[in-house]
């Protein structure tokens, strides 16, 4: 097309299926190019919004695999005719044949189970079958499918462990589209009794490399199935699997023949993720540290201990090198439960904190104080009507109480990502209330490498049942605003949930000293009680300034 593979790469990226169509008939060379970029991904043609695509594209799928059928028994005719007389009886390629190699995306399976057998029941077979033709069936079709794929990627696919699918279907899955999954989850969900591990063993064990991410969901656990089978060889790990998530995990339903092989299968896992479980100890998590060493990123949510002298037992034992940690909606934490986890602040580098009830502007600080390589913290209340979480002014601003002066933190080079709410400031248009925000204007400006600053609780995310804050920070430049002069790297700035109005002073200020500033969040108007920018900042910005983001 342009002869430069990268340039060709990014302009059919944006093409639609009917440009790159349009494309193909221009030339020869440009045909060679966008082929595989026409054929890459078909995951949207089996939707029931488009009726059309689904119905031609099950009748292709249908000729090209009569096609096959007839091409074999043509070679079945052909064996024992000289080779000229073969040549002239063989058959053209199919369509699967000449393109299937360029496919990388399908529908989901059970898309393309449930669209074969639909097109079955509402279409005649095409014309030239016999009547004395088998008509395949939805799993021959989907195997015939696989089979001319081979570059074939499944992004995400749900094993369903306990539902009574056919043997032929699970075949298929087995063979195609397992090998090919990047994300399995499998799951035991409903009243049916509890899988046995060597049943989903079996099954994962069919995996290949590609496996990127594993999530084991077995509400009733697992049956211990394994005592009295054949040993089994030794599981080799999963090398480019990065997360593993745990739903329901406890020791009692889950037997250790299964969470051995497991922890043996992901040993190269760096991401762990535990969701509502009640059984999971110090114990489980001391013997995947000890067989998976790559992990470094921790997410805890909801439940995730049966008590919370578990969670600080569990929250002690953890290696002290972990560089990520997520902790959502498992509070309340006591005060032993965050002195075990302030003993991974050294190689912290993000902590996410997420409705963790006990939490203090104190708490706060100690990160501030003790995580030399934190790049992003986010401590925000999803339900801030219920218990919102807030910081402290005079804690954060820390100051020295001999000299008067700031201390130093030491991620005030290496903090960029920064969700928080500062409150707590008496009056803020008094002469109390400006010092203080002036004094925390200071502190934020130490934070030099800062590229997102968020005062609020990300509601385009979490909904909009939200509360505003009276006793907050001011976004203008009687308030400090110009101490921030010199976050020249900032570039998304968020005042959602501040009881505040930014003027057009403080917008032409903001696109002065912040040149790579792109998004300004919360305040685009929404209504008269909740307008953060008078409607002239709003016009101004998007005469002047159309590529930053308003909302």
């Amino acid at each position: 097309m342009f002869g430069l593979p990268e340039l060709d790469d990014v302009v059919c990226q944006q093409l639609s299926h009917h440009a790159l169509a349009q494309c193909a008939q221009v030339s020869r060379k440009w045909y060679n190019t966008v082929i595989p970029y026409l054929w890459g991904d078909l995951s949207g043609t089996i939707t029931y919004d488009t009726w059309k695509q689904r119905d031609f594209f099950c009748r292709m799928v249908l000729e090209d695999y009569l096609h096959d059928q007839k091409h074999r028994a043509l070679e079945e005719d052909c064996r024992g005719l000289e080779p000229h007389a073969q040549e002239h009886r063989s058959s053209p390629l199919s369509t699967l044949a000449k393109y299937g190699r360029w496919i990388r995306f399908l529908p989901y399976p059970d898309e393309l189970r449930s669209g074969f057998q639909l097109h079955h029941t509402l279409f005649p077979p095409p014309q030239g079958t016999k009547e004395m033709d088998k008509e395949p069936s939805h799993t021959e079709l989907m195997r015939h499918l696989y089979q001319h794929c081979p570059a074939m990627r499944i992004p995400s696919f749900i094993m369903k462990m306990n539902d009574p699918d056919p043997d032929d279907y699970l075949k298929v899955i087995a063979e195609f589209v397992l090998p090919c999954a990047q994300h399995i989850t499998a799951e035991g969900e409903g009243n049916r009794d509890a899988p046995g591990c060597k049943e989903i063993m079996d099954r994962l064990d069919r995996c290949s490399d590609e496996l990127e991410e594993l999530t084991i969901r077995m509400r009733k656990g697992l049956r211990d199935d394994i005592q009295g089978s054949p040993e089994q060889q030794e599981p080799k790990p999963w090398t480019n699997l990065k997360r593993l998530e745990l739903w329901y995990f406890d020791e009692k339903n889950h037997p250790e023949s299964f969470c051995s092989w497991l922890r043996k299968r992901c040993s190269q896992a760096e991401t762990l993720t535990v969701v509502q479980t009640d059984g999971f100890t110090g114990r489980t998590m001391e013997a995947m540290s000890k067989h998976m060493p790559n992990l470094c990123k921790l997410q805890l949510n909801k439940n995730s201990f049966d008590s919370r002298e578990n969670a600080a037992l569990f929250l002690g034992r953890l290696r002290t090198r972990w560089k990520a940690m997520e902790l959502k909606c498992i509070g309340p934490l006591d005060e032993d439960t965050r002195e075990a986890l302030a003993n991974h602040f050294h190689t912290l580098e993000e902590l996410v904190l997420l409705n963790c009830v006990g939490w203090t502007s104190h708490d706060l600080l100690q990160v501030f104080r003790s995580c030399p390589r934190l790049h992003t913290l986010i401590y925000i209340d999803t339900k801030p009507h219920e218990s919102p979480y807030c910081m402290d002014a005079n804690v954060f601003i820390d100051r020295d109480h001999h000299t008067g002066l700031l201390k130093e933190w030491p991620c005030e080079k290496t903090l960029k990502r920064l969700f928080f709410t500062v409150t707590g400031i008496p009056e803020p248009d008094s002469e109390q209330g400006l010092e203080i925000q002036n004094l925390v204007y200071d502190r934020l400006a130490r934070l030099t490498g800062l590229e997102t600053l968020r005062f609020g609780s990300m509601r385009y995310i979490f909904g909009e049942n939200r509360m505003t804050y009276s006793q907050c920070l001011k976004i203008s430049l009687e308030s400090g605003l110009e101490k921030l002069a010199g976050l020249k790297e900032l570039k998304e700035l968020e005042v959602s949930d501040l009881r505040t109005r930014v003027g057009i002073k403080e917008v032409q200020w903001m696109v002065e000293h912040w040149p790579r500033l792109r998004v300004l969040r919360g305040v685009k108007p929404e209504g008269e009680w909740d307008r953060k920018m008078p409607e002239e900042a709003v016009e101004w910005l998007e005469q002047h300034y159309p590529g930053i983001e308003l909302e």
